[in-house]
């Protein structure tokens, strides 16, 4: 017994250290805005598809990426797309 009570502690240590610090994702952005601020660049936050948040959970990667595939596929076929022209240039 006094070994899982030591093991569950460690666990409750570790899941407590974790969770106090910034996530990965907001360290990577604010690096990202470092690095573009210091070459004079102006730092644009991500599209974030306001769908896929609207129902208040956090979606799943698939749907980050289905999401993002669909926006391209839009734009692309709105301006016609590098690989559209490039289809017509093989006609």
């Amino acid at each position: 017994m006094k070994i899982i009570i030591t093991r569950l502690r460690r666990l409750e240590e570790r899941v407590a250290n974790h969770e106090t610090g910034p996530s990965w994702a907001l360290i990577l952005r604010e690096k990202q805005r470092q690095r573009a601020e210091a070459n004079g660049l102006p730092y644009k936050e991500p599209w974030r598809d306001p769908e896929l948040y609207e129902n208040g959970r956090w979606p799943t990667w698939a749907e980050v990426l289905r999401s993002h595939q669909a926006r391209r596929c839009r734009e692309s076929q709105a301006t016609g797309g590098a690989a559209a022209q490039a289809a017509e240039e093989i006609r």
